[in-house]
Order: C-alpha cells, then structure tokens, then sequence
C-alpha cells in the first residue's frame, strides 16, 4: 500500500517543517506538514478516537517508542471525530480505530489497524527507521552507475524514470525485478534537474521497492 498523500488544499508558501517528533493534525496544513516531515524522517500517523479504549491503552506505548528513536521517526495524532479532519479521514480510508500508517518520502507505505502488542510495535518502529537508512544508502550507491550522458548525468527527464519505474512496480513482472527498478528511482532521485517533489516521489519509490522485496 503505497500512495501520494498531500491533501489537495495547497500547504502555505514555504512552510517550515515541524521541529518536533510529536505533531498533531488538526486540518490540511498540519497534515501536508506531516507529510512534508516524512520526506526527512519516517512518520507515523496514528488515527484514533477519544471513546476508543485501545487508542488510549496504545498512545503511551507508542510516544515512548518514539521517544526511545530519539528524533529518527515521528508521530502525528489524527482524531477521526474532529470535523476539520473529515476529508483526510475518507482520503486514508480510514474504517477502524486504532489505524497506524507510515508515511516516507510523501506517501504511505504500510499500515496497520488495531493495536499492536509493545513487542510488534518497537519492531515496526525500528523497521521503518531501518527503511529510510536503506533508501538513504541505496540512492547513494546508486548515484555513480545511473549516470550516463554529457558529463555522467542522466539525460532521461526523471519524471518519466518515476512514471515508468511506478507502473511496472504495480505490474505483477514488476514484483520480481525489483534489482531493476530500483536504480531507476535512484537515478531520478540524484538528478540536478529533478525538483522537490520528484525527489519526494523517487524517495518513495525506493522505499516501495524496499517493501515489494521483503525488505520491510
């Protein structure tokens, strides 16, 4: 389960990305600076309710897990029943509380519904931080074989490297050439003409691959 996330209402110009590993989304703008902070460190969205008992049995389980990472992942509280959130609650298709998405690179790239025991828990935290480290040094590794062209850098425009790499990644033959794909997202990540947000997408499709080859 991985897709695009920024809610559709336009962030404001030059935001400034939280400076906290605690967020709490409200409305649009502090979900879009959510999503703006996974381009940096994996966040855990955390969708629960007030009248929820294992919301509340899971909320100090889960601050002190993110706590104990010491900045390396962070957590933004989204209240279902706040008539602000409304959209980005049908956006997530969230149905059940407690829902735990992960966000990286701008974009969702696991979920899980319930409340997991603190054991799965610490594990899934450590696995996404685990999942950042990975793309990080995988786009690094594969900076120097992907260029090509005057002067070693690529020359095909990167957002169709992501386009195509997207598609066959969904495609069941995409599932089983994940080696292939991924220096494609790397080589649209690496290149000086790709802008913010085409870094973002390649970002996650790094970590997409991550998650198709069992990785995470």
């Amino acid at each position: 389960m991985i897709r695009s996330l920024t809610s559709s209402t336009p962030p404001p110009a030059s935001p400034s990305p939280p400076s906290t590993s605690f967020l709490e989304i409200t409305d649009a703008q502090s979900f879009n600076s959510a999503v703006a902070l996974s381009n940096t460190v994996p966040v855990i969205l955390d969708a629960y309710a007030q009248w929820c008992g294992p919301c509340k049995q899971l909320d100090p389980v889960l601050r002190q897990a993110i706590t104990d990472q010491g900045g390396k992942i962070a957590l933004a509280k989204l209240d279902i029943d706040v008539p602000a959130v409304a959209p980005l609650v049908q956006q997530l298709q969230i149905a059940s509380v407690p829902t735990l998405i992960l966000l990286f690179g701008g974009r969702a790239v696991d979920i899980k519904q319930g409340a997991p025991s603190p054991p799965e828990l610490k594990e899934w935290v450590s696995k996404a931080i685990e999942l950042a480290e990975a793309v990080k040094k995988a786009a690094g590794a594969k900076q120097e074989e992907e260029k090509e062209g005057e002067g070693g850098v690529s020359t095909v425009d990167p957002k169709i490297l992501i386009e195509g790499a997207f598609t066959e990644a969904r495609s069941p033959e995409g599932r089983v050439s994940i080696e292939k794909l991924a220096p494609r997202f790397a080589a649209a990540m690496n290149n000086p003409t790709a802008d913010s947000a085409t870094k973002a997408e390649a970002t996650a499709g790094l970590a997409l691959c991550a998650v198709l080859d069992g990785k995470f």
